[in-house]
């Protein structure tokens, strides 16, 4: 997982934060929530151009962020592709109808996200904070991902 919205925001302070577990992050989406601002990002794949505000902007290559917390239900590691994972600002009324989503699994379902198959992307950012499976990292105001066939080589013992 990949992210460049809320998630990462939620990643940094998480990193900066002096407790750790479940209750942590939820404190941190509690407060954080009602101060931010939907990024705007722009991204070319598919043969499109679109320009975006998000909330979650998810690069995915597995379903879920940790904590059951599900962003792309029909991802997989082995399929030979990635997801994109858009998040659309939403009410915050919604916020726990769009949370039980995430966590049931059926988040590709609301009104409010969309989720993009691709093999190749070019985003640009609007804020260059992005989080790699939790860890916060800066990142440039462009990004290109690709996915690269059979470039990951692992080494298995006997057993």
């Amino acid at each position: 997982m990949g992210g460049y919205g809320f998630d990462a925001l939620i990643a940094k302070k998480f990193d900066e934060h002096h407790t750790r577990g479940f209750l942590s992050y939820i404190k941190l989406v509690m407060r954080e929530y009602f101060s931010f601002v939907p990024k705007k990002i722009s991204f070319d794949m598919n043969g499109t151009t679109r320009n975006a505000s998000v909330v979650l902007f998810t690069i995915a290559n597995a379903s879920e962020f940790g904590n059951g917390f599900c962003v792309s239900p029909n991802s997989s590691v082995t399929d030979g592709q990635l997801e994109l994972c858009i998040l659309r600002p939403f009410s915050l009324w919604l916020a726990p109808a769009i949370a039980l989503h995430f966590f049931k699994r059926t988040a590709h379902k609301s009104r409010f996200t969309e989720i993009i198959p691709f093999k190749k992307a070019r985003i640009r950012l609007s804020d260059q904070i992005a989080h790699y499976d939790g860890e916060p990292f800066d990142v440039r105001k462009e990004l290109n991902v690709e996915v690269v066939p059979k470039s990951l080589h692992i080494l298995v013992g006997k057993k």
